[in-house]
């Protein structure tokens, strides 16, 4: 029988790239370690040999050098880490991790994840009643996104530290929220967080407005206004001041540019199906959160694709930058992204949650809600909780059916995590001797 795949890892990796540089699974001190990148040469580049592949799906091969590029790579970003040494100090130690992290250390459950992800990948980009507008659009905005946000945390990184006075200071002012808890390490490192958070959106949005003084920026006078008129009113010429909605030095993105990624983004936050949904929700935001509802503001929206792109140039010029690893980081987006989105499409009918289940779990989880009634924000929160969890169960199911469906063969993995192993005894041994010789001497 197959070991099952746990593919709530794979629904979360996207959205943990995204704030990797914001949050942290790790709770040790938020200061970001200078240790130097260290190249992989004791790993066989040969795919042919057994040591040089991971695994095989159908004709197609991960090595074992493209499995490193990716484990180390989503650690690295998630751990707030520099070298793959520290990757795999923590793998060894994972106590104070959580449980997300724990998970994706864990290199048989990683190379599980990226053949999942190999494999719907390839379903969604083969299947032709997928939207390849859409799909493209997708790829191009988490592209972009990643990029900017992997960039980011490069350079603030070590702009944001956390000191003890500001960890006194934020339990003091939050004593009620904290319920006169101690100030224990579990509750310092949540306290770290939340401080860093907010240091890193202001260090960040510090930087985008230095980017946006550094360069010719200038947007469409219809963004002035609180709504844009109706996309069939508006000229798809780039040369008309109505055909584009902003400029960046000699760069235009045009009003069908800015319509793919405000109406595919907001479709899929949103998880509505066309845009005039999506328009609707923008006149009545009541029930959504802060985040959505900044989000459907026309303005708002391109203020943010504006300052994505102008960061994305900046990674992709920077000879600083170590490409191989953006290159890997754009390489699991693009996989990952369009994996999320064909999963979403391919359950989404599949996915209901009724009123019961909303009460049940009110009822079960009342102290979660301190006492607030059951109103359609709390309605909305509840669904949204339920329907990731049965994702989680459905999402899981199309996966083994998939892995029943193709030839998979994880041999090579297992080999070269056994010539890992003997290594690690052989260097023990030696490095005994060495010690019991020094020994010996001093006698």
């Amino acid at each position: 029988m197959k070991r099952k795949i746990n593919y709530g890892l794979a629904v979360s990796l996207i959205l943990l790239f995204i704030i990797s540089s914001l949050s942290g699974a790790s709770k040790k001190n938020i200061k970001i370690s200078k240790t130097k990148h260290t190249a992989r040469s004791n790993i066989s580049r040969n795919k042919n040999s057994s040591r040089g592949w991971a695994a095989k799906i159908n004709d197609d091969i991960i090595s074992i050098k493209e499995f490193n590029n990716f484990y180390y790579t989503q650690n690295k970003l998630a751990l707030r880490v520099d070298s793959n040494e520290d990757v795999d100090k923590m793998a060894k130690n994972t106590k104070k991790l959580n449980t997300q992290a724990r998970q994706t250390l864990v290199k048989a459950n990683y190379l599980d994840f990226l053949i999942s992800q190999k494999l719907v990948y390839k379903k969604a980009i083969n299947d032709k009643d997928i939207n390849q507008n859409q799909l493209n659009t997708i790829m191009k905005l988490s592209n972009m996104t990643m990029v900017s946000q992997y960039y980011m945390g490069i350079k603030l990184k070590d702009q944001i530290e956390v000191s003890e006075a500001e960890v006194e200071q934020f339990y003091n002012e939050n004593l009620n929220y904290f319920k006169a808890a101690p100030l224990t390490e579990a509750v310092i490192n949540q306290i770290k967080q939340k401080i860093f958070m907010r240091n890193a959106s202001l260090k960040s949005n510090e930087y985008i407005m230095n980017l946006k003084a550094e360069n010719k920026v200038i947007k469409n006078i219809i963004f002035s206004k609180t709504k844009l008129p109706a996309r069939s009113n508006i000229s798809r010429n780039k040369n008309s001041s109505r055909g584009w909605a902003a400029k960046i030095n000699d760069d235009i993105i045009s009003i069908k540019e800015f319509n793919n990624f405000y109406y595919t983004q907001n479709k899929l936050a949103l998880r509505v199906d066309s845009n005039e949904d999506v328009d609707k929700m923008a006149k009545n935001t009541e029930n959504l959160n802060a985040q959505a509802r900044q989000t459907l503001v026309k303005a708002n929206y391109l203020d943010f694709l504006i300052s994505q792109k102008l960061v994305y140039q900046k990674a992709i010029n920077d000879k600083d930058i170590d490409q191989d690893e953006l290159n890997t980081i754009i390489e699991l987006s693009k996989m990952t992204t369009v994996s999320q989105y064909y999963m979403g499409i391919k359950l989404k009918d599949q996915i209901e949650v009724s009123e019961a289940e909303v009460e049940q779990f009110y009822n079960q989880n009342r102290k979660y809600f301190k006492g607030a009634p059951l109103t359609e924000a709390v309605i909305n929160q509840v669904k949204q909780q339920i329907f990731i969890r049965k994702a989680s169960v459905k999402s899981n199911e199309y996966i083994m059916n998939l892995l029943t469906e193709n030839k998979v063969n994880k041999e090579g993995f297992k080999n070269y995590m056994k010539e890992q192993e003997k290594k690690k005894t052989s260097e023990g041994a030696d490095k005994k001797k060495e010690t019991e010789k020094k020994t010996e001497k001093k006698k």
